[in-house]
């Protein structure tokens, strides 16, 4: 195992590239920092042709808890975080522009509900003060 390409934070700890990678249309993963040390131990294990989730998961916790230094761990949380802060900021902008687009389209509805009752008009279709 080459632990100088496991030590290294993904995408040269670019997280706007990471942001877009872990996005995965509107759902969007929270990364904890070793989410992003597993990734790099995953393309470590798929390299040497292991590819047993139950290794790849023990090295994980082996190696952040025992082989990874202060600063290390350090490194790829401030990533997760900085990329958490990215997708949630597009997140929330996607949720304003499409609730917008939905109360407009709301508000345009002009055909009045037919309905067997003077409540359900009411309720429907909105009451009409005099």
């Amino acid at each position: 195992m080459n632990f100088n390409n496991i030590f290294i934070p993904p995408h040269n700890n670019n997280a706007q590239l990471l942001a877009v990678q872990v996005r995965n249309g509107n759902r969007i993963r929270v990364l904890k920092g070793a989410d992003l040390l597993k990734r790099n131990i995953q393309n470590e294990a798929n390299r040497l042709h292991v590819y047993g989730r139950y290794i790849i998961d023990l090295a994980t916790k082996r190696i952040w808890n025992h082989r990874l230094s202060t600063f290390q761990r350090y490194q790829f949380i401030t990533l997760a975080n900085s990329v958490n802060n990215i997708n949630r900021r597009r997140l929330s902008q996607i949720r304003m522009t499409n609730n917008v687009d939905t109360l407009n389209r709301i508000s345009q509805i002009a055909l009045q509900q037919a309905t067997n009752s003077t409540f359900e008009t009411n309720f429907f279709n909105g009451v009409n003060f005099p």
